[in-house]
């Protein structure tokens, strides 16, 4: 396969959905080697409980400085 560039991804939402997502884009071999993940976004920040510290978003308005 050619030497391609991730895609870098953020999770805005921390439901099942956004949980699934973040599990598979960190933890899938297939999902992990073409996306990174930029950031977790959750209006309620404390319920990101299984997430490395240092991807959690906490203002929205930011997303694009990462």
């Amino acid at each position: 396969m050619a030497d391609r560039k991730k895609i870098r991804v953020g999770v805005v939402g921390y439901g099942s959905l956004g949980r699934y997502l973040v599990k598979a884009i960190l933890q899938d071999p297939v999902a992990s080697s073409q996306l990174d993940l930029a950031f977790v976004w959750n209006r309620s920040p404390e319920k990101i409980d299984d997430v490395d510290a240092g991807l959690i978003l906490q203002d929205l308005d930011k997303f694009e400085s990462l």
